[in-house]
């Protein structure tokens, strides 16, 4: 198959070449804006999992669909040093006040209004606010901008956090690193190249067959995108991954016909010969590699279907440009691919030198292959000891650059506001009846009892828990005449609808820590109280804990179809039990 193919490519080189250029012109117009049909989401969480229920009911049936932004005030040099300073306070509610005219917010808690100490810091210099935006079709992006655009003060420095503000600070980031990252890689691979290479002809091969490979990989995203939801993170993925490859395969088959064109012959034979060998070998490679990409696909989050869908369509980019563009442009060149400059004596004695230093690395290791052996498996467990302090879990503000907004206020929100309350648990009830009925306050008045009673619980907001001095008869007065009780009404239209209800369980751990997933198990194994049909625990927290728990399930599942697909194409390729093992 692949002798014919390099015979097909012989005859119609130009044919080959010419469609590749018209594909790839296609595909950077189209491809071009690819970033814009990405979703911010990055798709952490497992569906079907208590987390993914509790968002969908609090969505669906509650119409909780808001997305909270953190407002950290600070001081400014020389302006007001204290929070309950009357400047310090008149320029926040300056702030606050203009966000109630803009029609994305839907609320706002905060210090001034609430005077809840936990929102002031240890210091008494900084306070925070929380704004609930409307998420909309594109996760709250345009309402988190235009909110961002508001935030202006010549008295305080007003600065964002939040899950919103991370993702929104992750996306331009990856925007402007990548292009950067880009830029920089093919600049030092170019000059790398031209080294090893000694021919500017040869080097601009591999640049040339990297370029097409991330141009093809990223059309192929957008595509890809018009039908399923493909997270931001996957133009890393498709930049490095595809770029990556596609020199590897390009400087190993061009390594090859250079070597074919050194021993001479008919350049017909040398095409076919290079084809047979480096290019029957990149064809496997690409497709190994990519059905192992592919088995990404059998994980539960979006995030890994994501990755592996991006990686092994970079890869078959990569693999495909190969052998198909790269002997195309190989055959046009002929032996001017060998074209050497005026250093090329120079550059010859120094490959004759090199190639003398790993011809002669090469008898060490054959002479001493236990000494080899042992010395890399004891330098490889060394390189992997880290994985013995590796945390896995979803991605937060840490991953981000310690210069980002957004990072910013989660470490000060974490260092100087040791009971910040941003991060609650969400429990999402379905009741038997109205959730403002007799059985329904009865069962979350038991609830509120019991979630109290657990190690390391703050405090619960909810329909029976406005306040620890009222009895379930006081609650049943109050939601009797709502009318009359405006507290009872604002309860009522934030903690329940028709037969859902919501309980916000507030923490004293770190959101991330083992002991605040503990928290979430402790709560599913509750006995539910008569009268509530189903509880599901949403919140960071219970989206770790189900995040990490999917990933102890399915990774050694996955990690088998790697294998079974890598023995089957190695066996494929080299015809033989032994050299697959």
């Amino acid at each position: 198959m692949f002798s014919a193919l390099a015979r097909l490519l012989w005859h119609f080189p130009v044919w080959f070449l010419s469609s590749a250029l018209l594909v790839v012109a296609g595909a950077a117009w189209y491809g071009g804006n690819v970033i814009d049909h990405l979703t911010l989401d990055p798709g952490w969480d497992v569906p079907g999992s208590g987390s993914a229920q509790a968002r969908k009911e609090l969505r669906d049936r509650l119409g909780k669909d808001e997305t909270a932004v953190i407002l950290l005030f600070s001081p400014r040099p020389g302006g007001p040093a204290q929070v309950d300073d009357p400047v310090y306070r008149d320029a926040a509610e300056s702030v606050l006040a203009a966000l109630g005219r803009n029609p994305d917010v839907r609320g706002v808690e905060s210090y001034f209004a609430s005077a809840d100490a936990r929102m002031k810091s240890a210091a008494g210099d900084q306070s925070y606010a929380v704004v609930w935006l409307a998420r909309g079709a594109d996760e709250g992006i345009g309402a988190y901008r235009r909110l961002r655009g508001q935030l202006a003060s010549t008295t305080l420095e007003v600065e964002t956090g939040g899950e919103l503000a991370t993702y929104v600070d992750a996306r331009e980031n990856l925007a402007r690193d990548v292009r950067r990252a880009e830029w920089v890689s093919f600049a030092l691979l170019a000059m790398l190249l031209v080294w090893v290479f000694g021919s500017l002809t040869a080097a601009a091969l591999p640049l040339m067959i990297g370029g097409i490979s991330v141009v093809a990989s990223a059309a192929l995203l957008k595509f890809f995108a018009q039908f399923i939801e493909i997270s931001v993170y996957t133009i890393n993925v498709v930049s490095m991954l595809g770029l990556g490859l596609a020199i590897d395969y390009a400087l190993f088959i061009v390594s090859r016909y250079r070597e074919e064109v050194a021993h001479g012959g008919s350049m017909q034979r040398i095409l076919v010969t290079t084809f047979c060998t480096a290019g029957r070998t990149v064809a496997f490679s690409g497709l190994t590699v990519a059905a192992s990409l592919f088995c990404l696909l059998m994980l539960p989050q979006r995030f890994f279907q994501n990755m592996g869908l991006a990686g092994g369509l970079s890869v078959a980019a990569a693999m495909l440009a190969s052998i198909l563009v790269l002997p195309a442009l190989l055959i046009l060149l002929g032996p001017r691919i060998d074209s050497r400059g005026r250093h090329s004596a120079w550059r010859q004695r120094l490959r004759q030198k090199t190639d003398g230093a790993w011809r002669r690395f090469s008898h060490f290791v054959m002479h001493r292959p236990r000494l080899v052996l042992v010395t890399s498996l004891l330098a490889l467990g060394v390189m992997g000891l880290p994985i013995l302090h590796m945390v896995i879990g979803p991605a937060d503000s840490k991953s981000l650059p310690a210069s980002a907004e957004s990072r910013r206020v989660q470490e000060t929100l974490e260092r100087a506001f040791p009971e910040a309350e941003v991060s609650p648990l969400v429990l999402s009830l379905r009741l038997h009846g109205p959730a403002e009925g007799e059985a329904g306050l009865a069962a979350q008045y038991s609830l509120v009892k019991q979630l109290e009673a657990l190690a390391g619980v703050g405090r619960v907001a909810g329909l029976a828990s406005l306040d620890g001095s009222l009895s379930l008869a006081d609650y049943r007065l109050l939601y009797d005449h709502p009318d009359q009780f405006p507290l009872a009404g604002a309860s009522l239209a934030q903690y329940a609808k028709g037969d859902r209800a919501l309980m916000l369980v507030y923490y004293r751990s770190d959101p991330s820590s083992p002991e605040a997933r503990d928290l979430v198990r402790r709560i599913r194994a509750l006995a539910l109280p008569e009268g509530i049909r189903a509880m599901q625990v949403g919140g960071f927290p219970a989206e770790h804990l189900d995040y990490v728990e999917s990933l102890r399930h399915w990774t050694p599942r996955v990690i088998a179809a790697i294998v079974a697909v890598i023995t089957v194409l190695l066996f494929l390729m080299l015809g033989s039990a032994v050299l697959t093992v």
